[in-house]
């Protein structure tokens, strides 16, 4: 929270943490997931609990990760997080609990024969990144900051369009080397309420290319 507060997102002569933070580090998270349909549906949540000024910070989040049995190339993930305790801000009556909503599909263009390897997470991801060489995604995400923009005289996310693509270009079979081509494009709505001349709308591209060996 001490980093969110230094970024200059809130005026601070006018909004503050209250009390003293803490550099206890008891921060704990507890989840659990199932698989009512095995290799098709996994539902899972989590809760959070960690320091605040006062009192704790606490979240709660749900979601879901979907593969169609017709169509196994596409899988859809959503998830949604909700902050159930917070603490409160000096200049602010009373505390925000917010919260995001997360959906994305991705799409695997196998173009290769997918090759089954056990062993680490590292290994599977190899495997994925070696059978399905081109990946396309699509996601859309919604914030609510429960009126904070508003009543501290801010700004905040409103919600946000992403679109990417993830392409390997080169194998070597006997070595294992593989490097890929990673490319997002986002598109970022904000609540703006201050400073008057800031865009409400940000344009972002991101590159990004590795080597895996």
């Amino acid at each position: 929270m001490n980093h969110l507060f230094e970024s200059g997102l809130f005026d601070t002569e006018t909004v503050s943490r209250t009390g003293t933070g803490t550099d206890d580090a008891g921060s704990f998270i507890v989840s659990v997931s199932a698989e009512p349909v095995e290799g098709a549906l996994t539902l899972f949540a989590g809760y959070l609990s960690e320091p605040g000024a006062e009192r704790r910070n606490e979240t709660l989040n749900l979601g879901f990760n979907l593969v169609l049995p017709f169509l196994e190339n596409l899988r859809i993930d959503g998830e949604y997080m909700k902050a159930i305790k917070r603490e409160r801000y000096s200049g602010a009556d009373r505390e925000f609990k917010e919260g995001v909503l997360s959906v994305a599909a991705a799409y695997e263009f196998v173009l290769r024969k997918r090759e089954v390897i056990g062993g680490g997470l590292f290994e599977e991801r190899k495997a994925h990144i070696l059978s399905e060489p081109l990946e396309v995604s699509l996601r859309y995400e919604y914030f609510d900051d429960n009126g904070l923009a508003a009543s501290v005289d801010a700004w905040s996310v409103k919600n946000r369009y992403s679109a990417g693509a993830r392409y390997s270009f080169y194998n070597e079979e006997t070595s294992g080397r593989n490097a890929f081509l990673s490319v997002e494009y986002r598109r970022t709505g904000l609540r703006v309420d201050s400073p008057a001349d800031m865009e409400k709308d940000d344009d972002e591209i991101y590159a990004r290319m590795g080597v895996n060996f």
